[in-house]
């Protein structure tokens, strides 16, 4: 009876737990969106792709163009406006504009000035994100794995809904879709894994979009549904009948995603797109790495001359943002094929360049660029940083040496190799899910550097460090689990988790 009774308060207690973390994670989401001044990461342009779709622009001053960026500070008030030939670039952010967008109408509707709230946008995106841990949550659950339970709802509380990520729900950027449907279609992952029947069509299907709509937020993401299911794959193979299904899954959606990436980077109305990114990368960060920018050039398939423009930058003189005044053109048209095959031509020149980056994956919050203000983040002030009374992890991040941000970042895919090696993780879940937190953001931080060079790249590896902390934290949590045996009888694999991780 002592027992019963112990295992019986145990589940309150972890019940409990889950509970109060995802109080947590409603607190903090619920915080950012209310906030007084509006807290949100301004516009560096980068929003008009999504703001074309739904027509909605920003209220501005008189004289300053509706489209143009407002770095300075994050602006709440939009309107809807049908005489601005802007874009449209379809990505998942635009689900949630369009789901919106019933809310903007109707506050517009009864506004004197027919202007709205970029709030609503926010409401949007934080419920979507909620209801899929709350759900996940139950999941684990019904799956008689409170551990999973509790640390799905732990990461959210701890990472998820930081500012860090928190800072993009008021604002049109692509960087909170990816957060969402990445931790959608890893979570989704784990869960049909560790079902006990192999998981239906419906629950795949699921899944396959998921993972589609992760590929679909960014083109530099063209190939991450793939990445995840190669990551996951090498993990299911004793278990196909699941595991096998589940890997087919994350494949079928990262082909889909592939092909709608590849559709649109063939428009050419995103050619100027492409060659602002391929000059940041090439002549901006590459080339200047090279003893010799004219044979690197050359290498990569551009004219000798180009070499002469190492260090070019596309948003200041010559060029700044003017096609016509280019120098090298043919930037645009550089093969990506050609430029890894410079790993080879070139190992040294390729190491440094693609080594270097994490030299710029911070800040976190990228309200500084190389040291200066950049992109303001409290709406009526001058590119003002994160006011103090809120934790972030970036402030965290900001002050740890580079050595320390390398051995964070680098090391996940070392210590997942060695406990797999040393047979220290027997759970197919688990197992699946650190090794796509260790290796994914290698993933991203080559693709980005690969799609836009330097420029730009702490926001643009964004990914990295919320996949980084939640493998940290994944861990840790883990080896409390073994070290103390905490859930007792109730998850479904105690007698394995008391031996491994």
């Amino acid at each position: 009876m002592k027992t019963v009774g112990a295992h019986g308060g145990q589940r309150l207690a972890m019940l409990a737990l889950t509970g109060a973390l995802l109080a947590v994670v409603l607190f903090r989401g619920t915080a950012l969106l209310t906030s007084e001044p509006l807290l949100a990461l301004a516009n560096n342009y980068d929003m008009i792709r999504v703001q074309a779709c739904i027509d909605a622009y920003p209220v501005r001053a008189p004289g300053i163009p509706p489209w143009a960026g407002s770095g300075d500070a994050p602006i709440e008030r939009y309107r809807f406006r049908d005489d601005i030939d802007a874009p449209c670039f379809l990505s998942s952010e635009v689900l949630f504009a369009w789901l919106a967008r019933p809310l903007f109408d109707a506050e517009a509707q009864d506004s004197a000035d027919r202007t709205f709230s970029i709030r609503w946008l926010g409401l949007v995106k934080f419920a979507a994100f909620f209801a899929t841990v709350v759900g996940f949550t139950i999941a684990w659950w019904r799956q008689g794995r409170p551990a999973s339970a509790v640390a799905n709802a732990a990461i959210a509380a701890l990472v998820l809904t930081d500012p860090a990520i928190t800072l993009y729900l008021n604002g049109f950027y692509a960087e909170y879709s990816t957060v969402l449907f990445g931790y959608a279609s890893i979570a989704g992952a784990a869960l049909l894994m560790g079902r006990q029947r192999p998981p239906g069509a419906i629950a795949l299907t699921v899944l396959a979009i998921t993972v589609a709509a992760l590929v679909a937020t960014k083109i530099q993401h063209i190939g991450l549904g793939l990445l995840l299911a190669l990551a996951m794959a090498p993990l299911a193979i004793g278990s196909m009948r699941t595991g096998g299904r589940v890997i087919t899954a994350l494949a079928a959606g990262g082909l889909v995603g592939f092909a709608l990436q590849a559709s649109n980077m063939a428009r050419t109305d995103n050619e100027i797109m492409r060659l602002a990114n391929l000059t940041s990368t090439l002549l901006t960060s590459l080339l200047p790495l090279s003893d010799d920018p004219h044979r690197t050039a050359e290498n990569i398939g551009l004219p000798r001359r180009c070499g002469d423009h190492a260090g070019l930058n596309w948003y200041l003189p010559p060029i700044s943002e003017q096609p016509a005044n280019h120098p090298c053109p043919e930037v645009g048209r550089t093969s990506y094929l050609r430029l890894l095959g410079l790993a080879l031509r070139e190992p040294g020149v390729f190491g440094r360049f693609v080594g270097g980056s994490l030299g710029y994956v911070r800040p976190w919050i990228p309200s500084s660029y190389r040291g200066k203000p950049h992109l303001g983040v409290v709406e009526g002030a001058m590119q003002a940083p994160l006011p103090e009374g809120w934790f972030s992890w970036s402030r965290v991040l900001d002050r740890l040496p580079l050595s320390m941000i390398h051995l964070l970042v680098l090391a996940p895919a070392a210590v997942i190799a060695l406990l797999l090696a040393s047979q220290r993780i027997r759970e197919l879940p688990l197992a699946s899910v650190l090794a796509a937190l260790a290796l994914l953001p290698l993933a991203v931080i080559t693709t980005v550097v690969l799609g836009n060079g330097y420029e730009d790249a702490a926001k643009q590896m964004h990914p990295v460090f919320v996949m980084v902390l939640s493998f940290w934290i994944l861990l840790v949590l883990a080896a409390l689990q073994r070290a103390g045996s905490w859930l007792g009888p109730f998850s479904s694999d105690a007698s394995a988790s008391r031996r491994s991780l």
